[in-house]
């Protein structure tokens, strides 16, 4: 009985915790962990809490904001600059998941939105030209909107 509480217990743990990762060697390869874990939320729908947004705690909103930032003064004028880009947006992924601190329903309709996004930033990286690059940065933004949507 005991063991099958400890089980019970445990298990809601492990659906609730946040992936806090080691620091791992390769951030782009930590990141492409949330993403795979999350592989199977892809095509859920995001939720509002009621008819209210999510309230994303002030340090993990930090890193979306300078996401945001980012992204809206980008103007990308090579691959470089594209690179440079997905560099600093992975970073703060990269936090963002390490300080993640969310539990319950608001952590799991972050995580809905956070996988794609991730998805998207890996393809921004590994664009082979300025026209992909152009095409995921705009797949970004849209998502950023989503955020505004069900997030503040």
């Amino acid at each position: 009985m005991i063991s099958k509480n400890l089980l019970i217990v445990g298990s809601m743990f492990l659906a609730t915790a946040c992936y806090n990762f080691e620091k791992p060697q390769n951030t782009r390869q930590g990141n492409a962990n949330v993403a795979q874990q999350d592989d199977s939320k892809d095509n859920d729908v995001i939720n509002l809490n009621g008819d209210k947004k999510w309230k994303i705690p002030d340090h993990m909103m930090t890193h979306i904001n300078l996401i945001k930032e980012d992204i809206r003064n980008f103007e990308g004028r090579s691959e470089e600059d594209y690179a440079l880009l997905s560099q600093n947006i992975d970073k703060n992924i990269d936090e963002l998941t390490k300080e993640c601190s969310m539990e319950g329903q608001a952590h799991e309709e972050l995580h809905k939105w956070l996988a794609p996004f991730i998805k998207s930033t890996q393809e921004l990286s590994s664009a082979q030209d300025i026209q992909h690059a152009s095409h995921e940065l705009r797949r970004l933004r849209t998502a950023l909107e989503e955020f505004n949507f069900y997030f503040e």
